[in-house]
């Protein structure tokens, strides 16, 4: 049994093949470098976590816990899932759609019939979940107008086949 106070998930976030631990450090260097944070001391002082932690990070030598990893987000006036996300953009950071620019409210997407399906590529849905993840929100209200789309052709597809077939009875 482990004497360590600290016990540290090193895994790879699924379906983006980088190391929890790297992509924070990548998306550290990125933010230091956009603010001109040259050291851990200066992260230190404008951040006011300890610049031990903040170089451990930074340079990879460990993954930080979750309440460091709110600690350096909340210093960097951002969320904590937001240093995890890939492909970070410094100048356009991730955001959170607000509940009124969400089309859940009017968008319910009607169970399927898995049967009716054809082969379903798993690498296509991938990139569709990737590109709607990556999305402003105009590109969001895009591919879901493009699912509500998808679904009358396929609804009325399904009319038109059963109005078809033969009468029994």
């Amino acid at each position: 049994m482990s004497t360590h106070k600290r016990v540290y998930f090193s895994g790879i976030v699924p379906y983006m093949g980088l190391a929890i631990e790297k992509l924070l450090a990548e998306n550290l260097g990125k933010i230091f470098e956009a603010r001109g944070i040259t050291s851990a001391a200066k992260a230190e002082t404008e951040l006011r976590v300890p610049k031990s932690t903040i170089d451990r990070a930074w340079h990879c030598r460990s993954m930080a816990r979750l309440d460091t990893l709110g600690e350096v987000a909340a210093g960097l006036k951002m969320q904590p899932w937001q240093l995890l996300v890939p492909s970070f953009d410094v100048e356009n950071p991730p955001q959170l759609l607000p509940a009124a620019d969400q089309k859940t409210s009017k968008t319910k997407l009607k169970p399927i019939d898995v049967s009716s399906l054809g082969a379903v590529d798993a690498a296509e849905l991938i990139r569709i979940v990737a590109a709607f993840s990556n999305a402003d929100t105009k590109g969001r209200h895009r591919i879901l107008d493009a699912c509500e789309e998808a679904e009358a052709r396929a609804l009325k597809s399904n009319v038109n086949s059963s109005s078809n077939k033969p009468q029994t009875g």
